[in-house]
């Protein structure tokens, strides 16, 4: 039985961030349905997001795969790569999920582009 992903994150709404995370669950896992529960952690917050996960999760039964991105505030650089290393772990939760350990995810287009 599949539960859904509930997503927090301080990303807000006025870029494509969110978007981007929403296409890289739904490439995985097409049949996964991901509840946004809130995108307006203040920026930074861990502890904020963290309580409203928390909160959150209390009602989304037993099979539900909690996401939550808070940027700790660092610089490009390092963002880019807690970005990859996000997409990743995003990417191996929900094939162990939905799919069984027995499945490897297949390279996202992040590390595709990486090699080249």
């Amino acid at each position: 039985m599949a539960g859904p992903v509930v997503f927090v994150s301080d990303l807000g709404l006025r870029d494509e961030f969110v978007g981007v995370c929403h296409l890289v669950i739904a490439r995985i896992a097409p049949d996964v349905r991901v509840v946004d529960l809130s995108h307006g952690v203040p920026p930074h917050d861990i502890q904020a997001g963290a309580m409203m996960l928390a909160n959150g999760m209390t009602h989304a039964g037993p099979y539900a795969v909690a996401l939550a991105i808070v940027d700790p505030e660092i610089g490009p650089r390092e963002r880019a790569k807690k970005a990859h290393e996000t997409e990743a772990l995003i990417a191996r939760k929900l094939l162990r999920r939905h799919v069984g350990d027995a499945t490897r995810a297949a390279p996202c287009a992040s590390e595709e582009a990486r090699r080249r």
